[in-house]
């Protein structure tokens, strides 16, 4: 290490020294957490797993298939994630020090690396070892094949890792290769006679049910594979991408750390990049269908955000669909669901976004305020209730249940985390009131309000997609989650200007 890379990080460290805080204390938060929080919530997560109908799920023929794409979809996250920010990752000086230095990749950056990629591992493993568990529980299975898929959790793990690495190293070609790595998973998985010759295959037959020693094997012989392949890889890290992702993510925690969420996603955002030279707005169309295409043309202009939103609401039909077979605990489902939706429609609402940022101030189009807002609604609401109904009506085709149930749990959990996305987007800032502290004998309570009205959308959605799949059973609680939304919205459009 030169004389100058020394003298550099010596400044570093000693303008950011470790807190030196007491071991004692360390130890004594550290297990009040563990005894508060993980335990219990540990045991909910058993509980929930090892119930009779959790277990007659995951024992169900098809569920080996649906781990499989699971895993693969996961794979394809990772490598979309680490175009956006991988695991090799320190803060920006020390990045810009390092990565300007003739020290290689594979040692100055070795440390964030295992450190994201051991976390990986371990709760991609620890959810195989707890399904694994649940079966063993429920007699389902024998001990062996619980082992030999917990081995198979940690391949999957490994791998996924590495994805997250290839998608930091490889940003252009990540999202191509996202797209394929899903495609072959589903083509693969559709096709049993393929799953033998393929990961996504492996995956499938590793499940405890079909408990394929052969499948175990390979796809450790592919995560061995890999990590031999992880110091080449490391050496096409390039400088300015580790420098931009390490300041976007510093820019992020001081988003987060302020609970400003919508800022903070808003650092992800790809810039629009194709179609710039096709007309966006045309005065020989109607005002409705001139803001249609407008917001159709500001989606397709970032082609990757337009796909993962489309891709994302057909997971959520998948999930609102799957909440309907018998053994299925439809509640989770449910909830799965809107939690998708309320994700999918981030890339699908920018138009809507601007428009409830416009609608804060002076009038700027033309239109009135609520002329504005469901002008720019039309696109976004069209696009989402097409994708989940072909979902939908694809997915029971497949699996071979009936319609309505599933078609009306999807109108109604699209229309109501709509509406969940436009409370959302009026919002605004912190009001000033919830910035001070709010003193209680339980100790100060502004922390968790503020959290709450941050994670506000997120939590709705949730809530939306639970109670559209239990509608039927209790139309009391769709009845409440409707007015709740529905006050929400209503207020705080008048609240808008204030």
């Amino acid at each position: 290490m030169s004389t100058r890379l020394r003298s550099a990080l010596a400044i570093w460290r000693s303008r950011n020294p470790r807190p030196t805080g007491d071991l004692a204390f360390t130890i004594y938060a550290g297990l009040t957490v563990t005894a508060i929080i993980v335990f219990p919530l540990a045991r909910a997560i058993w509980l929930f797993a090892s119930s009779p109908a959790v277990i007659s799920f995951l024992a169900h023929p098809s569920a080996a298939a649906w781990f499989g794409f699971i895993a693969v979809a996961v794979w394809a996250s990772a490598l979309l994630l680490g175009s956006k920010r991988g695991p090799a990752l320190r803060s920006s000086f020390i990045t810009q020090v390092l990565a300007s230095s003739d020290i290689p990749r594979a040692r100055s950056f070795r440390g964030p690396l295992l450190r994201a990629g051991a976390v990986t591992t371990v709760v991609i493993t620890a959810t195989t070892v707890l399904l694994g568990a649940a079966l063993f529980a429920g007699n389902s299975i024998e001990a062996l094949p619980a082992i030999g898929f917990a081995a198979a959790g940690v391949a999957a793990g490994i791998i996924a890792s590495i994805c997250w690495l290839l998608g930091q190293v490889y940003q252009r070609a990540a999202a191509p290769v996202a797209a394929i790595v899903l495609a072959l998973g589903v083509a693969t998985l559709a096709l049993p006679s393929l799953q033998p010759f393929s990961p996504a295959g492996w995956l499938a037959l590793s499940y405890p049910t079909a408990a394929s020693w052969q499948a175990i094997t390979a796809l450790s012989g592919l995560a061995v594979i890999a990590l031999a392949a992880v110091p080449a890889i490391m050496t096409h890290l390039e400088l300015n991408v580790l420098v931009a992702q390490a300041r976007r993510w510093e820019s992020t925690l001081a988003f987060g750390t302020n609970m400003d969420f919508e800022g903070a996603a808003s650092l992800f955002r790809t810039p629009p990049t194709k179609g710039r030279r096709l007309q966006a707005v045309s005065r020989s169309r109607g005002a409705l269908l001139m803001f249609i295409w407008r917001d159709f043309m500001g989606a397709i202009r970032a082609p990757g955000r337009f796909a993962s939103g489309v891709v994302t609401i057909s997971a959520a039909g998948l999930l609102l669909t799957l909440a309907f077979l018998p053994s299925a605990p439809a509640w989770v489902f449910g909830a799965g669901g809107g939690l998708l939706l309320f994700g999918g429609l981030g890339p699908l609402t920018d138009g809507l976004r601007h428009a409830a940022t416009a609608v804060t101030d002076l009038p700027l189009y033309g239109v009135s305020d609520e002329r504005l807002l469901s002008y720019h609604s039309a696109f976004p609401l069209l696009l989402l209730m097409t994708v989940l109904l072909v979902a939908v009506l694809a997915c029971c085709a497949a699996v071979g249940t009936d319609v309505l149930g599933p078609a009306s749990a999807a109108l109604i959990a699209g229309f109501l985390v709509f509406a969940t996305r436009i409370a959302s987007f009026l919002k605004g800032t912190m009001p000033p009131a919830l910035m001070s502290p709010m003193p209680t004998p339980a100790g100060d309570l502004s922390v968790a309000v503020r959290a709450v009205r941050a994670l506000d959308g997120l939590l709705l959605a949730v809530l939306c997609g639970g109670v559209a799949v239990t509608a039927f059973i209790a139309p009391w609680s769709l009845a409440l989650t409707v007015a709740a939304v529905l006050s929400l919205g209503v207020y705080r459009w008048r609240q808008r200007r204030r």
